[in-house]
């Protein structure tokens, strides 16, 4: 491990230094695994884009994101981590052609960073949307990113969302699904991504039915590991 840092709202970041970064392949928005001793696993999101696995990949693990005492020790301690890769078919191979929507839930954030800054450093084809949502403000651990994303990448717009009652926020309030619907009365021919829990996923894209999305257009891992009863 090179390091970690405590963000708001109990989030950790950590950035993992590769041993052999020269057979580390993954694509923008894949996730790897955690293993432990007692054969306890968990997934993390890569938020580095590809373009800098050969120094370090970076994680970010919410409160609620170490499964037992193990990954727990494991995360915090600083030393080795034993890791699979990649993991993830909500990805991204090339810069999307067409406009399209990153939404995330707190620590959702992780797999939209990688995507997004793939797509910085390759150049925007199309229009591209952050809508990046908490409870409270703390959720939206690195706000200052998408801000300054927006301010220096033409054709990005980064949209905050608070849900929950929070004391001088002048941002957007809501659940995300309302905030896009505010924003747009079509989505026919855009993309959408998603990264959050499957409440969050299936709320997401059930709140925006009607809005003329192609089934094809809708991305998300949990439609892999927590496919929804037909």
């Amino acid at each position: 491990m090179l390091s970690r840092e405590t963000l708001s709202g109990g989030v950790l970041r950590i950035r993992l230094a590769l041993p052999q970064p020269a057979s580390v392949a993954f694509a923008a928005g894949q996730y790897l695994v955690v293993h432990a001793a007692d054969g306890a696993a968990a997934a993390y999101s890569i938020a580095s884009p590809p373009q800098t696995a050969d120094s370090v990949i970076e994680l970010h693990v919410g409160p609620r994101g170490l499964d037992s005492g193990n990954l727990d020790l494991l995360i915090t301690s600083g030393d080795r981590l034993d890791i699979s890769l990649p993991y993830g078919r909500c990805a991204l191979q090339a810069p999307p052609t067409q406009p399209t929507l990153f939404v995330a839930a707190s620590t959702g954030f992780a797999q939209m960073k990688s995507m997004l800054e793939f797509c910085f450093d390759a150049g925007l084809q199309a229009p591209l949307y952050l809508y990046w949502g908490g409870t409270s403000a703390q959720d939206l651990y690195l706000q200052h990113l998408p801000d300054a994303w927006s301010a220096a990448v033409p054709d990005f717009h980064f949209i905050p969302v608070v849900s929950g009652a929070e004391p001088n926020w002048t941002g957007r309030t809501g659940m995300l699904h309302s905030a896009i619907r505010a924003d747009f009365s079509s989505l026919a021919g855009c993309g959408l991504y998603l990264s959050g829990s499957p409440q969050m996923v299936y709320g997401t894209v059930d709140g925006l039915g009607g809005l003329g999305l192609a089934e094809a257009d809708i991305h998300a891992d949990v439609f892999d590991y927590a496919p929804r009863d037909s």
